[in-house]
């Protein structure tokens, strides 16, 4: 298994359809929109994961991206065309690869284009006009929102240079066009979600820039976790992110609070790590307050979280989303296993709370279902090595 496997683990191959495209080559232009079929099987099979790949847009975006709507009146057209590439990672998984399990090299497959063929001639047509002389004219989200979704599909094709590349886009784009983007012009109000299909999404604009910004740093920090990567993104838009976590705290839309988990699991590690390394005396206070502070944040989320379950568990329309929101909540628990393990060994109240920790990750894994272990965050296999070595860590106590 690859690193960029463990990263994404639900990267699969799909068939397409060869009466999609009006023309395959490079050069797709946008007359390639009249042979969008309304109903086309890749793209709402990738609606129907969005949460899993990080695309928030508004409930009106959602409705014009599952038709096809590429007149431009609600969504940018070429959203419409992301979904499309998307879509070829979530159906029909292996269909092309051979009886051994290897990929098929081939442009063709029993006489239709193969999925690689069409699904490369879509990405570069999305780079051009991402890149291209036009690409000055497309709103600062909806290309902060492609750079991102982009960032994943490559991972998923385990393209590491154009991983890097799309990221490195999106973290310029967001530091030069900052004003444009007014992530930090959105004031802090009472968050009060609507008991609907929108509860998990944007409500408008502002909203839906910070949902892609936090996909951003859910992605960037998701990748420093699995594969000890460095940062790819200018290291001032985490500060951002986290002033912006601080400031839309209740806020339920979902790259938020996913990008929140995978954090204060890093932050978690962070910190138990410099406390081995031991502080110098006159840092401990210091430090102390540091991890109190972490704790009880990660606790105060994982309580978020939980009331967000139970509120979208009443409203069918999100039900693909509940997978990922339990993801969250063992990113969290994992995070809080491992403050709590540090002193598990000396203080009988700090080896219940992790054994608490612990018991809440192995009742949420068994819960998961066979068709949610396909597009469960590889993240969670950190958290299963953590609780791991955590029981073993106590293992007298337990």
């Amino acid at each position: 298994m690859s690193s960029f496997d463990l990263f994404f683990p639900w990267s699969d191959s799909c068939p397409i359809d060869s009466g999609l495209f009006s023309n395959s080559s490079p050069n797709l232009s946008l007359d390639y929109a009249t042979s969008l079929r309304p109903a086309s099987t890749p793209r709402n099979a990738f609606l129907k994961r969005r949460w899993q790949f990080g695309l928030s847009v508004t409930p009106a975006k959602q409705e014009a991206l599952s038709v096809g709507d590429v007149s431009g009146r609600v969504v940018d057209p070429t959203l419409v065309y992301l979904c499309e590439l998307l879509g070829r990672l979530v159906e029909f998984p292996d269909s092309d690869r051979d009886a051994w399990g290897f990929a098929i090299a081939s442009p063709f497959i029993n006489g239709r284009p193969s999925r690689t063929s069409t699904e490369s001639d879509l990405r570069v047509f999305m780079e051009n006009k991402l890149e291209g002389p036009a690409s000055c004219l497309l709103d600062p989200c909806v290309r902060l929102q492609e750079y991102t979704l982009l960032a994943m599909h490559a991972a998923q094709k385990e393209d590491a240079r154009q991983f890097q590349e799309m990221m490195r886009k999106a973290s310029d784009l967001v530091v030069h066009c900052g004003p444009a983007l007014g992530l930090e012009d959105a004031p802090a109000m009472e968050w009060c979600p609507l008991f609907d299909e929108s509860y998990l999404s944007p409500r408008g604009k502002a909203e839906e820039v910070r949902s892609a910004f936090a996909l951003l740093i859910c992605l960037d920090v998701t990748a420093g976790l699995n594969m000890w990567a460095p940062s790819m993104i200018d290291q001032g838009l985490l500060e951002l992110f986290r002033r912006l976590a601080t400031t839309h705290l209740s806020d339920t839309e979902i790259n938020l609070v996913r990008a929140k988990s995978v954090l204060f699991l890093r932050d978690s590690q962070e910190l138990v790590a410099e406390w081995k390394r031991r502080w110098p005396e006159d840092t401990v206070a210091a430090g102390s307050k540091r991890y109190q502070s972490l704790i009880d944040s990660i606790h105060a989320h994982v309580n978020f979280i939980t009331t967000s379950l139970m509120e979208v568990s009443c409203i069918p329309s999100l039900s693909g989303a509940q997978p990922t929101l339990k993801a969250c909540t063992v990113l969290c628990l994992a995070a809080a296993a491992e403050l709590h393990g540090l002193f598990a060994g000396e203080q009988l109240e700090e080896r219940r709370k992790c054994s608490e920790a612990i018991g809440e990750i192995r009742k949420i894994e068994r819960a998961f279902s066979q068709r949610d272990w396909r597009y469960l965050d590889s993240t969670l296999i950190l958290c299963w090595s953590v609780a791991s070595k955590r029981l073993q860590e106590n293992a007298g106590a337990y």
